[in-house]
């Protein structure tokens, strides 16, 4: 597993030891990050980055090296908040980092000035677990309005965000893989 672009591209991260963390492949990644930037317009520079079910951080990692200010990564796994937190050291970017060892479905109130524009949920697949965790994620204040949330899940069990203030702006299959990005517009 490498980085893909920005500043920190080609630098290797560390990946699990085992399949109990199934991190993005690099293919899907790039075409994420490209799908990002030029459909749907994202500008990487000085956002924030919420990576939801985090993994060995990839996501997040990726987004810090393209420009993000901050990254928040959650996981309920020890070992995957030990590994992100690892790969953040060894590209040097722990200074921009925060991690929770919590589900994702369960995120605590935000009192920070967190306000994500950018939103990863990878959860472990055909478990249902992506909805609810983005839910409790804009319910806690951990999302900016006008945001993009990108979903990845198993073609065989879609995992559909059913909120009024959630758009989906488009969805893209890779092998097993599929991804979902939604723009998210917060009620007044």
């Amino acid at each position: 597993m490498r980085i893909t672009g920005g500043k920190n591209r080609g630098q290797t991260l560390v990946s699990p030891k085992n399949m109990a963390i199934r991190p993005t492949s690099d293919r899907v990644r790039e075409s994420l990050f490209n799908i990002l930037s030029h459909t749907c317009d994202f500008t990487f520079d000085d956002s924030c980055v919420l990576d939801l079910f985090c993994g060995t951080g990839a996501l997040g990692l990726e987004s810090l090296s393209r420009g993000a200010s901050k990254a928040v990564f959650v996981d309920v796994s020890r070992t995957s908040l030990s590994l992100a937190q690892e790969n953040a050291a060894q590209l040097r970017l722990t200074d921009q980092c925060q991690f929770i060892l919590k589900q994702a479905r369960g995120v605590p109130l935000n009192k920070t000035d967190i306000k994500a524009n950018l939103v990863f949920a990878d959860p472990p697949y055909c478990k249902n677990l992506a909805p609810p965790a983005i839910e409790r994620a804009i319910d806690q204040g951990y999302v900016a309005n006008n945001a993009l949330i990108v979903v990845e899940m198993s073609v065989k069990s879609p995992e559909p965000l059913k909120r009024d203030d959630c758009t989906l702006l488009t969805e893209r299959t890779y092998g097993t893989t599929m991804i979902k990005i939604y723009r998210y517009f917060a009620s007044t």
